[in-house]
């Protein structure tokens, strides 16, 4: 530029506004979205970091065989679904890592009392909160994390959770649960537990948005066989990226790496597939369930991140703590709904706990949040009952109404009857 032309520009343009603009630049050059191209961060949005095989290491001794043999063969691996990749010995468990720069790793297990370990983590027993000291604050001590599912708002017919019959309400999974978590944490707050919520708004978690996905989406689909894709078939798979993947992941950096909770609680509601999709009616069955985490298949386990992600929560022992979480959960949200349990009939999840809405699925969330976590799945939100509770109400008042209230009491009783059940 020329030393006349420099002049004009900034006779023009205010050194002050030069330097704002400038600042202004930098920042968004800094932010998380403005990243969104990096083809690496990209990928690990959606499929996870690569293995980390050595943290398997902090594991030693902290599992005896017969533990692991059980939690294999009754929650994780059912079917012998890790036979490939796993086997036991009398004082180890021999692990098949895929990786050929890794190979073989053996972990060491506990053959007596004096050998045994505690597991690495952040969360804390419930035994060790000393809930119930204070009997105006029984839940002084917990934190907890309150996950309200899906997206909700702009985002919910993209994610897939939106409905309406004709002349009626739009119905959003994700604004329910998000109306269920503001007032159970209002009341969990009065009874003394720290409360955080994953989101607090309609949005997404994540900073990448379907668009950023579109190179990717186009490159996997091609990998897969489809030479051409159109870009209809691009678009869907970026949006899966989007919510089914990236949303999640973000929302699992949120809670191991700043939250950091004892539990985290994750607010849903089921939906029944239409009768005649194109003339969509309201159905009659309704019913409820909770999520442990564990039922993991053959094919799910050929990842190598599945395996590493699988034996981290099987070498904590979470599941214990999600039995004594979840038991008192689906009995209180049995007390107050009085809804039928759902029963799986397929492989993809695997009965555990005595009360019968207790199973265990493998879910992306429950896969990577490192810490106790509970899937709370009642109502069926297109059935008859469901929708008549909830089609006058409107958005503003949504935490107001029955359904809302009657979900977030259930919460706060079953967490205070987990309370009342610790060895303090």
């Amino acid at each position: 530029m020329s030393s006349s032309a420099s002049d004009s520009f900034r006779t023009v343009f205010p050194p002050c506004l030069i330097r704002l603009v400038t600042a202004f630049l930098c920042l968004f050059m800094l932010s998380p979205h403005a990243r969104a191209a990096d083809p690496a961060a990209l990928q690990a949005a959606v499929w996870g970091p690569r293995p980390d095989w050595s943290m398997l290491d902090a594991f030693a001794y902290t599992r005896t065989p017969g533990e692991v043999r059980a939690l294999l063969d009754e929650v994780y691996a059912p079917d012998n679904a890790a036979v490939t990749w796993l086997s036991l010995t009398d004082n180890a468990l021999i692990v098949q890592t895929g990786d050929p720069n890794v190979g073989t790793i053996r972990i060491p297990l506990a053959t007596g009392p004096s050998q045994r370990r505690p597991a690495p983590q952040f969360w804390r027993h419930v035994d060790e909160l000393q809930l119930g000291a204070d009997p105006e604050k029984p839940l002084q001590g917990l934190r907890l994390v309150i996950d309200p599912g899906h997206i909700g708002g702009d985002w919910a017919s993209l994610e897939a959770r939106e409905w309406q019959l004709p002349g009626g309400p739009v119905m959003r999974e994700g604004e329910i649960a998000l109306a269920v978590a503001r007032e159970a944490r209002a009341q969990l707050q009065r009874l003394g537990a720290k409360v955080y919520l994953v989101r607090a708004r309609n949005q997404p978690v994540t900073p990448y948005r379907p668009e950023d996905f579109y190179p990717l989406a186009r490159y996997d689909l091609q990998q897969r066989g489809t030479s051409s894709p159109t870009d209809a078939q691009v678009r869907h798979r970026a949006e899966l990226y989007f919510y089914r993947y990236a949303e999640i992941r973000a929302r699992a950096e949120l809670i191991n790496d700043r939250m950091q909770p004892d539990l985290v609680v994750a607010l849903h509601l089921n939906a029944a597939a239409w009768p005649d999709p194109d003339n969509p009616a309201l159905v009659e069955q309704d019913h409820a369930h909770v999520l442990l985490h564990g039922a993991y298949s053959a094919a799910e386990l050929k990842r190598p991140l599945a395996r590493l992600e699988m034996l981290e929560k099987l070498m904590t022992g979470v599941i214990g703590e999600e039995l004594r979480w979840g038991e008192p959960l689906a009995a209180s949200l049995e007390a107050e709904t009085h809804l039928p349990a759902f029963t799986y009939t397929g492989s993809n999840a695997v009965k555990v706990g005595a009360h019968p809405y207790l199973w265990a699925r493998n879910l992306l969330a429950n896969r990577i949040y490192h810490c106790p976590v509970v899937y709370l799945e009642p109502y069926v939100l297109n059935s008859a009952e469901v929708y008549g509770r909830l089609k006058d109400v409107q958005a503003e008042d949504l935490r107001e109404s029955d359904l809302v209230q009657e979900y977030a009491r259930a919460l706060v009783k079953g967490l205070l009857k987990a309370a009342d059940s610790a060895e303090n």
